[in-house]
């Protein structure tokens, strides 16, 4: 007996295109995080013998990612609203297939760069994801499927470096950028044949311009201080992003290979330990207060930050990864948690994009300042940096988070 299909309705058409989108996703992100870990030993392969200068071109090639994507962010948003997010996501999923897949073919760092400026040119994968998802999920499982989409990048960060680093060590990067590239088209693949978006464009009037989105920043305390906070914590965590894996080879001399594979591992640690600490955040946040939340879990951060001066194995840099892993799980959640509940429902995705403005231009003065100093100074000192960073970062939260406290409290 033939069964007939049924129709799809509203309820099941968002829960299809969730579940479509976090594969997609998830084969992206796995095959993204196949290859970025180990740009910075790349550098080393493509005649960059000086530690001090491969450190210097490591924070260039990972600041000029963003520095692309923030200054075309707004065009293709400003697109998506007019011709659809479907057509987003398939022009950046394919335009990152090329990208990346080219890296497999430079002969210079200069070339490599140009390429990482056209990555985040025609990127925003994520984000582009995040909006289709959004538009097409009724407000009342909003959470529910943001959430739910979040876990397929988690899991991306963690199955990849892990296999990007036993194919580097058995192919080569080459062949790894090549990978990453096949990876990207199968997930455009996935998206165009089974992805079906009902695309209104957004009208003019319902529009919200720049200056409306900005002004957020004098008429929304908690946003102006959550802004500033991270910030100062995106600097601190990409201040270690393109040294961490030339500090582990540095750890890792004599000891006989596999050191991409180990480098992978480390690059996973903080994704697992997301993975399982992750809701564990959420639900502190849900009881005892989400600013609170999120100073604790800055400064346990920053804490865990300081003994990476003191690791001399790369045993030892897998567990304190992972320790650290623990509490950055909770920094993100929490600061979108106090933005949200206290921005106006209708303003909730302005405030939230300039949270997220925050971290890109922590994004890019991080890895530039991260290679520029450790050439100077040596890698170690960098931790310590992060470290009091992330701890400045959470003594703001702290206070913050009484001083909203004590207003609450107020007669």
């Amino acid at each position: 007996m033939i069964q007939r299909e049924e129709p799809q309705t509203p309820d099941t058409r968002w829960r299809r295109t969730l579940y479509i989108m976090w594969l997609a996703e998830f084969v992206a992100t796995s095959g993204i995080s196949l290859v970025m870990p180990f740009l910075p030993l790349y550098v080393l392969d493509l005649g960059v013998d000086d530690p001090a200068d491969a450190q210097r071109w490591a924070g260039f090639l990972i600041a000029a990612n963003f520095i692309s994507s923030a200054l075309m962010a707004p065009v293709w948003g400003w697109l998506g609203d007019r011709y659809g997010r479907k057509k987003m996501v398939l022009r950046a999923i394919f335009g990152l297939s090329v990208a990346i897949g080219l890296m497999g073919f430079v002969r210079t760092p200069q070339q490599l760069l140009a390429l990482r400026l056209l990555q985040g040119a025609v990127g925003g994968f994520v984000s582009a994801s995040v909006a289709l998802v959004a538009s097409a999920t009724p407000k009342k499982h909003l959470g529910y499927a943001l959430g739910m989409l979040q876990t397929a990048s988690t899991s991306g960060h963690v199955i990849g470096p892990l296999f990007g680093g036993l194919l580097a060590d058995r192919f080569g990067y080459a062949q790894v950028f090549l990978i990453t590239g096949a990876t990207c088209v199968v997930a455009g693949i996935i998206v165009t044949l089974f992805v079906h978006e009902k695309f209104t464009p957004v009208a003019p009037e319902k529009r919200v311009g720049m200056r409306e989105t900005f002004s957020l920043l004098l008429t929304l305390p908690a946003l102006r201080a959550t802004f500033g906070i991270m910030f100062i914590t995106q600097i601190g965590l990409m201040t270690i992003q393109p040294i961490l894996a030339l500090f582990v080879q540095s750890l890792e001399q004599g000891s006989g290979g596999m050191l991409r594979t180990k480098v992978g591992l480390i690059f996973a640690m903080p994704g697992l330990a997301s993975i399982v600490a992750a809701p564990l955040w959420g639900r502190r946040g849900d009881r005892v207060g989400h600013r609170h939340t999120l100073a604790i879990a800055l400064l346990g951060a920053g804490i865990l930050y300081l003994p990476h001066y003191l690791v001399r194995t790369a045993a030892q840099m897998m567990v304190i990864r992972f320790s650290v892993g623990l509490c950055t799980a909770g920094i993100l959640p929490a600061a979108h948690s106090v933005v949200a509940s206290a921005a106006d429902p209708n303003r909730t995705a302005g405030a939230l994009s300039l949270l997220s403005t925050a971290r890109w231009l922590g994004s890019i003065a991080g890895p530039l300042m991260g290679g520029y100093l450790s050439a100077h100074f040596g890698i170690r000192p960098m931790f310590m940096i992060t470290g009091a960073l992330l701890l400045t970062s959470g003594l703001s939260a702290w206070h913050a988070a009484h001083r909203t406290a004590a207003k609450a409290n107020e007669p």
